[in-house]
């Protein structure tokens, strides 16, 4: 199967050249028109568990079938595992864009477990087009690679990591790409793009004002040199968002969770 390993961002024709294989770009389907989902909430059949309480699926269960059509993007796809999991909530009219930068996870890991119709991009997400250096992790995971460096916080909490290496990578702002594709809303946005997300969103001004539910990561230490904090990232989002939950890590650094995950929703959009 023939596959293109690099992009050029300044020249998007069409997300079809990283579609490893595939001949054809989806279409963007029409807008979702979800049927009055009256409060964000967990799935009735959810157990709580005594140490995390809520998780983000559980959340998702009761959210993404009563969405028709959804667009889902995923930030720092990895190896396509949570795509994975998130799309099996969305029945077969989903439209899905995944980001990942990492050559070491891409194409081999992501094709694994990519079904072919989907739109898989190698690119980091950031708040400009053009080429960066993206610092690799190895050891314990590859899936703590950022453009940003690590501090030596990131050591201490997970001794076992290494970043030995890097790797010059294709950068582009959302708003770039969903120009380019035409793509006039997001359902729901998953990004775990370790430290980067504050750019993220600079580099999606536009989109975030037609995107419904934000996943991000956030840590109160600067796990990465420039990380910021979550209130900043807050208030970097155009228009009005409401915290819906805040999932934090068993993984403790002075006495409190390394990092965590939020789950915000676009109050300026009904539903």
């Amino acid at each position: 199967m023939a596959f293109v390993s690099s992009i050029k961002v300044e020249h998007i024709q069409s997300v079809s050249w990283r579609l490893l294989g595939v001949g054809r770009v989806l279409r963007l389907p029409r807008k979702a028109r979800a049927k009055s989902l009256v409060s964000i909430r967990p799935h009735k059949s959810m157990k709580i568990k005594k140490n995390n309480g809520y998780t983000i699926n559980d959340y998702l269960e009761g959210i993404l079938p009563n969405i028709k059509d959804p667009v889902i993007f995923e930030i720092g796809a990895k190896d396509f595992r949570s795509g994975k999991k998130i799309l099996s909530l969305c029945g077969e009219g989903f439209t899905y864009y995944g980001f990942e930068p990492n050559p070491v996870n891409f194409p081999t890991k992501v094709l694994k477990h990519n079904p072919p119709k989907y739109n898989i991009i190698q690119a980091a997400i950031s708040d400009f087009d053009g080429k960066a250096k993206f610092y690799q992790s190895s050891g314990l995971t590859t899936g703590a690679s950022s453009l940003k460096e690590p501090n030596q916080v990131v050591f201490d909490c997970w001794p076992r990591l290494k970043f030995d290496s890097s790797v010059t990578v294709d950068v582009m702002r959302l708003d770039t790409l969903c120009e380019k594709e035409g793509v006039d809303h997001i359902d729901f946005i998953w990004a775990d793009i370790q430290g980067a997300e504050y750019e993220m969103i600079l580099g999606a001004q536009e989109i975030l004002k037609s995107t419904k539910l934000l996943y991000m990561e956030y840590s109160d230490f600067e796990l990465y040199k420039g990380q910021v904090r979550l209130h900043k990232m807050t208030k970097a989002l155009p228009g009005n968002w409401r915290l819906i939950h805040k999932f934090q890590s068993r993984r403790q650094h002075k006495g409190q969770a390394a990092y965590g995950d939020v789950l915000l929703q676009n109050d300026d959009i009904k539903w």
